[in-house]
């Protein structure tokens, strides 16, 4: 239930912010920087979000037990993207525009018409009912 949206050529990645825990509402930064400079957005199970994070900042191999894996994390680096769905192996991206998520396809057909990943999340947000709140943004350094 997010929606996150990176692009090479804009140097950034956007989400929404709206999180739900059992029956309640939150709201939080779904981004992080990561010390390499990249960024990491991530769908899906917050538990084996943190554990792929743990994967891709120490290579700490992770450990998912008998869990159905149920995630998606982008790591937009200057010049491209890595997108990881429910598995350890990196798909290194041709495409320079991503977008994961309950809202993801949303946000990829505006990423792909030309908008911001800002823009693509605010989009997304008015159909998909899985995202909303303020949305983050945060940009690859020397980029504007």
């Amino acid at each position: 239930m997010t929606t996150i949206a990176a692009s090479v050529k804009h140097g950034s990645m956007a989400a929404d912010s709206k999180v739900v825990v059992g029956g309640t509402l939150y709201y939080a930064n779904k981004i992080k920087r990561l010390p390499n400079g990249s960024l990491m957005g991530a769908a899906g199970s917050y538990e084996q979000c943190a554990i792929m994070e743990r994967y891709i900042v120490d290579g700490v191999k992770p450990d998912f037990g008998d869990q159905e894996l149920e995630f998606q994390v982008v790591v937009l680096e200057r010049g491209c993207i890595i997108l990881y769905t429910g598995g350890i192996e990196p798909i290194r991206l041709i495409d320079k525009v991503c977008a994961v998520g309950s809202g993801g396809d949303a946000a990829l057909a505006l990423l792909r018409y030309g908008l911001t990943p800002a823009e693509a999340v605010k989009g997304a947000c008015l159909v998909d009912n899985g995202s909303g709140g303020a949305i983050c943004v945060e940009t690859l350094k020397g980029k504007r």
